[in-house]
């Protein structure tokens, strides 16, 4: 054996060694660490009870304070939580009970007790045809309250709901003033129609629309089954109950008036990224060589910058409310208005709101409850498809002032320049009542109420002609003007009849409802279309007969006349129904829901 391979097996076992010596000191480094990181750890476990009983709770939350780290107690109202060194300080909390702030500092196991709110759990809670108290909700109910609703001016009452209520989604169906929200309740329930019913003061409504947030005194939604059931199948998508301010009662307490304005800006949060006309024309010459000779000397349109504004938006409101022994009255007025973020398009809306409760005897009460929104509103056409594929290398306008061409979606503005779309109309919502209470226990109400709905639409569009370069007419084309009246009213009574029977035995505590309704819903719609009407003036925008036929310029608008009913709002219903709800000492409820609906649909 030489020298040198005794020098080579040597440095190779010496290399061994080392390697060796390193794996078990980085052992030895990750074994230290890992146990001083385990005893700087605390394991604590522990039982939550309901303060003076022996029942465990389930379900509550435990939080490290000032940190994110947490659990919940298991069906046995266990719990065990891992805590490192400083964190002594844990957070109770639980739906109905006051929430705990409990130093565990050197405790293994700990027995937590919570004590109930029972100011809270007393409270009444409105599911339909009746309140409850808190403590005896069996279904899911998210309640909102005045002090929440309306703090953000909106077009519609049911934004006030966006992010408040959990399980509650609300998105808008489009940027146009006066557009409606899409509200979903524990997501999408049924086929086509998703929406929830609105009960707006004892009215069955589909939308709330017409409503000032100002007016309104809480909106509680019923989610599940158990809650929603009162209401039939109508109720299969939830219920919002909705109901409006009303006085004090108090003579004490004088006149309230109260005022508010507000004003804002609207505009598009940002704008999407499209290619410049020198980009665009970088693109044209990869796919046809030789579109443009000089990229840079093209033109450079930002369709956007020209379509899209800064729109204000004004909601103000004014009220009157008071009352004395002998009854109560809420009186306002509201103005809203809202400029579209494109042109041509706006939406302005008054409210007349007027509660009233007149007290006839101890016991019996005369009211109503009454909203009067009239509305105007200009719709502008959709030109946003034609703004994000109008080509920037073309110019908007010629020379001598005329809307230049945009092949394949026409010239935006042209569009928006030649629209006159309008609506106005009035919405009538209101409801007459009479309560009365008998030895105590028996709470009788009957109620009339209606939903009026009154719609004039006019859409008139001149003649006009958008040219080419060279002179011919491009797709935009309108040989004669065009001119569309539309009508349409919807009118639906409801006359409910209720008994409410609450009485307390007891550890015994009884919360029933029967009743009967009785509901008509009526439509009818009116439209007829004309062509190449004598002058472009509003003035005259009237339907005649030689503007629906004309032989000599080729004109038969008889198709558009069109008269009838919609078969959705057309229909008799009579409902029967009930409800019990049956508590045991405050801790053990049941509660039993039917409805019977008859219907002519």
């Amino acid at each position: 054996m030489t020298k040198q391979k005794l020098f080579k097996d040597h440095a190779a076992r010496s290399r061994s060694v080392l390697l060796n010596m390193r794996m078990l000191s980085t052992l030895l480094i990750l074994l230290i660490a890992s146990t001083t990181y385990i005893q700087a750890q605390t394991v604590l476990t522990g039982t939550v009870y309901e303060e003076g009983t022996d029942l465990t709770l389930p379900g509550v939350n435990i939080q490290v304070k000032g940190t994110m780290k947490g659990t919940a107690t298991d069906a046995n109202g266990e719990f065990t939580l891992r805590l490192e060194d400083g964190q002594n300080i844990l957070i109770f909390s639980y739906l109905g009970f006051e929430t705990k702030e409990i130093d565990v500092t050197g405790l293994e196991t700990i027995t937590v007790q919570l004590t109930p709110m029972i100011d809270e759990l007393d409270e009444l809670v409105v599911i339909g045809y009746g309140a409850v108290r808190k403590r005896d909700v069996t279904g899911a109910v998210g309640s909102l309250g005045s002090e929440q609703i309306g703090k953000v001016s909106s077009l519609n009452a049911e934004q006030s709901l966006t992010g408040k209520v959990s399980g509650v989604q609300i998105t808008t169906t489009s940027g146009a003033p006066g557009a409606s929200s899409a509200v979903r309740i524990r997501g999408v329930g049924t086929f086509n129609n998703s929406s929830p019913i609105y009960v707006v003061d004892g009215v069955i409504l589909d939308d709330i629309s017409f409503l000032n947030s100002s007016d309104i005194e809480s909106m509680e939604v019923l989610k599940d089954a158990s809650a929603t059931a009162i209401y039939g199948s109508r109720g299969a998508n939830g219920v919002i109950l909705v109901q409006t301010k009303s006085g004090s009662g108090n003579a004490e307490d004088g006149v309230k008036v109260n005022v508010s304005l507000e004003s804002g800006l609207q505009q598009l949060e940002r704008q999407i990224d499209l290619l410049n006309g020198r980009q665009f024309a970088i693109i044209a010459n990869e796919i046809r060589s030789g579109s443009y000779n000089n990229v840079d000397a093209v033109p450079n349109t930002n369709w956007q910058d020209l379509i899209f504004n800064v729109a204000p938006m004004q909601n103000h409101q004014i009220s009157l409310s008071g009352g004395s022994e002998k009854g109560d009255y809420y009186v306002s007025f509201g103005y809203f208005q809202q400029e579209g973020i494109i042109d041509k398009s706006n939406y302005e809306r008054f409210n007349l709101k007027l509660n009233n409760t007149y007290k006839l005897s101890q016991n019996v009460k005369i009211g109503n409850n009454i909203t009067i929104a009239p509305y105007n509103q200009q719709v502008a056409p959709g030109v946003t498809f034609a703004v994000y594929r109008a080509q920037p290398v073309l110019e908007p306008y010629y020379d001598d002032g005329s809307f230049g061409v945009v092949y394949n979606v026409g010239n935006p503005l042209a569009s928006l320049n030649y629209s006159n779309n309008y609506n106005k109309g009035v919405r009538v919502v209101g409801n007459v009542f009479v309560e009365a209470i008998v030895k105590d226990a028996l709470l009788l109400k009957t109620s009339f109420g209606t939903d009026a709905s009154f719609n004039k639409a006019t859409n008139f569009t001149p003649a006009y002609t958008i040219y080419n370069p060279d002179g011919t007419a491009s797709q935009q084309d309108n040989e004669f003007s065009d001119l569309f009246k539309g009508q349409s009213y919807n009118m639906t009574w409801i006359w409910e009849n209720t008994v409410n029977y609450i009485q307390d035995f007891d550890k015994h505590s009884v919360n029933a409802v029967g009743g009967i309704t009785l509901q008509q819903t009526r439509s009818e719609y009116l439209n007829v279309a004309g062509q190449n009407i004598i002058r472009d003036g509003e003035d005259f925008w009237y339907v005649l007969p030689e503007y629906v036929v004309d032989e000599a310029n080729n004109i038969n608008m008889v198709s558009s006349i069109n008269n009838g009913v919609n078969a959705a709002g057309y229909y008799n219903m009579v409902s029967f129904l009930g409800r019990l709800v049956y508590s045991y000492d405050d801790r053990y409820t049941f509660t039993a829901t039917t409805r019977y609906d008859g219907s002519s649909k």
